[in-house]
Order: C-alpha cells, then sequence, then structure tokens
C-alpha cells in the first residue's frame, strides 16, 4: 500500500526450460532424443513428462540415463494412449545444474515415410510442481537407409539389399561393365533384378557402390 512500511527483499529468476533436442536417422534405426535442461539452483528431484510422436513411424522402448544428469536414477516409461507416453524419473539428491537429464529412445519403423517428425511436449512436471518450465519441442528427421557395396575387379556375386524405387542394373550398379545374369538350369541375363535373389555382375575396376533405400524385414527360415 502507498505509505506503508515494510522490508525489502530479493526475487530470484530461474530461466527453467526443457527442450527436447533435435536427431536425425534412417528407416530401420534407433534414435536417442535428449531432454534438455536448464538451470535451477534449488535443484530437480523428480520428473513426469507426457510426449506426443507419430505411432505409425515410431516405437519408444525405453529412458537412457547413462552419461545424463539422472545417471542412476529411478526412471519408467509406460505407453498412456496411442502416439503418447509418459515418462517418470526421480532421485533423493537434486540435479541443480543445466544438461541432458535423460534421453528417451525410439525405434524407426521400417515402414516409416521419409520426412521430419514433431517429437511434442504435452505435460511437464518437476518436483510435484515447481519449477515451471518453459518447453520446446524437438524433431525426429527420417532419411533412407545407405549401404556401401564393395566390388572386386572382376565378376562379383551381388544382389539388391534394400527396397529401392528403381530396380534396373544400370541404376543400381552405374560401373557394372556387364549385363547380370541369375542361374536358373542354366545363366540368364536380367536387366532388372530383385530382392533376394544372387546375380553374377562384371566390374572392369574395384570400386564402392553406394545404394539407397529401405532396410528389408529380415525373412524366417524353418
Amino acid at each position: 500500500f502507498v505509505g506503508a512500511k515494510g522490508i525489502s527483499g530479493n526475487i530470484t529468476l530461474y530461466d527453467m526450460r526443457a527442450q527436447l533436442l533435435n536427431v536425425s536417422g534412417s528407416v530401420g534405426d534407433t534414435v536417442d532424443v535428449a531432454l534438455q535442461i536448464g538451470n535451477y539452483a534449488p535443484g530437480i528431484f523428480s520428473s513426469q513428462f507426457t510426449l506426443g510422436f507419430n505411432q505409425s513411424s515410431f516405437t519408444p522402448v525405453g529412458i537412457i540415463t547413462a552419461g545424463t544428469l539422472f545417471d542412476g536414477r529411478m526412471v519408467a516409461m509406460g505407453i498412456t494412449a496411442p502416439g503418447s507416453v509418459n515418462l517418470t524419473a526421480a532421485g533423493a539428491m537434486p540435479v541443480s545444474i543445466p544438461g541432458i537429464l535423460f534421453k528417451i529412445r525410439f525405434v524407426i519403423s521400417n515402414s516409416a515415410a521419409v520426412g521430419t517428425y514433431n517429437i511434442t511436449f504435452t505435460s511437464t512436471l518437476f518436483n510435484e510442481g515447481k519449477p515451471l518450465a518453459l518447453t520446446t519441442n524437438g524433431q525426429i528427421t527420417i532419411s533412407l537407409s545407405t549401404l556401401q557395396l564393395p566390388a572386386l575387379a572382376g565378376w562379383n556375386m551381388i544382389s539388391v539389399p534394400l527396397t529401392v524405387n528403381d530396380y534396373r542394373r544400370i541404376v543400381l550398379y552405374p560401373g557394372s561393365a556387364s549385363r547380370a545374369f541369375e542361374f536358373q538350369n542354366g545363366y540368364i541375363p536380367r536387366d532388372t533384378l530383385s530382392n533376394g535373389k544372387g546375380y553374377w555382375l562384371k566390374f572392369n575396376s574395384a570400386q564402392t557402390i553406394p545404394m539407397s533405400g529401405r532396410l528389408l524385414n529380415p525373412d524366417t527360415i524353418n
């Protein structure tokens, strides 16, 4: 009130933030999304987050604490709804420095489309309510897998180990010096190749051939 007497004090402000760091990977890969926090001197004893993700492209499989601020603490993960995962972590001693709190491990589906996907905070809770944090969502960028296939000078047994857009021999093995030959009771020349088959193909010199595509689902033989 105007004219009232009192004792002045200090107000300490903390720039408390929680951010999901961007990562990238290929179809079929495992990626770790780091959850980074800002400075909060009183310390973080416990945390609870709910994250939203694209369920057709990603599967959360665990929380990684090794090498993080919550290394060795109790953690738990649960799928609360399709496309939503709940993460909890707690410890007896507070964390009072900025850094990576922990990481969330996702598996990228082999059927995921190439592109960039958001991983979003839908709820955040530190120390049962304090401090309130400003949140920044993260992204996972998916690209095709790329293999480096070695070839020797001369005849090589080759295959198509990925699902690709164009199966023509001249596209997949542009440095080859012959048609591809498949054996079926004799050698049959092929200009278009297939997954799951072997072919003889000649090269004039040793080289490494990059091939990009989707990883094949492994076949099971009983």
